[in-house]
This record gives C-alpha cells, structure tokens and sequence, in this order.
C-alpha cells in the first residue's frame, strides 16, 4: 500500500499540471484563410477530407457573399464554366443554374476571375449558349440551350492576394 501512495500522488499531480497548462493555451475561435502576406480572405466555411481543400465565406467588393473553395495555390467556384451568348466568350456572362443555397460563383483564367450569379438560383432561364471560357480562362465554342443566370465579374483575386494559402485558427488566443 504504502508503495503505491508516490505513483498515487505523482499522478495526482500530472493530472493537475496538465489541467492547469490546459487553462492557460486558450482558444482560436475559428479557422480563417489568410495568403502569404497574412490578409484574411474569409472564413472557413467547410473543410472537407480532402487534404487542403477548404470552402470559405467570402465578401465581394459588390457586397455579396459567396463561397469559394480554395486549395493552396488557387481558387474555384460551384461551376467550373462561364456561358456567353455570343460566338466569341463576350458580353453577358451566365453561370450554370446551380440550385444552391448560396449564391453561384465560379473561377476562372490565370488572373483568378472571380464572376457571381446576379440572381438567385431558381429565377434562371434558359438560353442557347454559343462559348464558354473553362478554369483556364481559354475560350471554346459550344452550341447548347442551358438554364441560365446572368453573372457579372466580382474582381480578379490575383489583384487582391497572393498564393500560397493557409487555414489557421482567427481573432485572438482567449484564455479559458
């Protein structure tokens, strides 16, 4: 009995420790992505199995909120594809009717193009669509009626961040 009391009271006091270093590391009181000069572009959102993969709430200069999704170096929206009327990938842009709670976004060209539905999903229409520019930014013809909402472009994140990316704790360690 008696040799057990040091292993007793040696854990007692762990314990103890541990609870009080615990008391004093605090909290992140959620996760954000910053780029390589610390600018905050928004909110995780979502944070999926895939490694690196994170949706993020962020705020257009229109005053939109949209979701975008982020790895490391890039970005992207829920459709991969922006829709022109137009032979040529000018004029009105559309996006895919995408039936989402949150407004439809997608991505696109080297400059990070970041184009927003205008509407909410479920007020599209259909169109006949002539040209598409996909993720890369290059132009294709495409001959095809789609539902439709017009979009316009938000800004170029290129202009705004810079790549690489990084999903850490936000707003300061709040001791418990």
């Amino acid at each position: 009995m008696l040799r057990a009391l040091p292993v007793a009271v040696s854990l007692v006091v762990a314990l103890l420790a541990s609870a009080a270093g615990a008391q004093t590391l605090g909290y992140a009181d959620k996760l954000a992505m910053y780029d390589a000069t610390g600018k905050k572009l928004g909110d995780a959102h979502w944070v999926w199995d895939d490694p690196g993969y994170v949706s993020i709430l962020f705020r257009a200069p229109s005053g939109r909120t949209l979701v975008l999704g982020a790895v490391r170096r890039e970005f992207f929206g829920s459709s991969s594809v922006v829709w022109f009327t137009t032979g040529n990938c000018t004029g009105q842009a559309f996006l895919p009717e995408i039936i989402s709670l949150y407004p439809v976004a997608a991505v696109i060209g080297p400059r990070q193009t970041v184009y927003g539905a205008t509407v909410a999903a479920g007020y599209g229409r259909p169109r006949w669509i002539n040209s598409q520019r996909g993720r890369d930014g290059a132009c294709s013809s495409v001959r095809a009626e789609r539902w439709t909402l017009p979009a316009a472009i938000e800004l170029d994140l290129v202009d705004y961040f810079t790549p690489p990316f990084s999903l850490r704790g936000s707003g300061a360690a709040v001791p418990r």
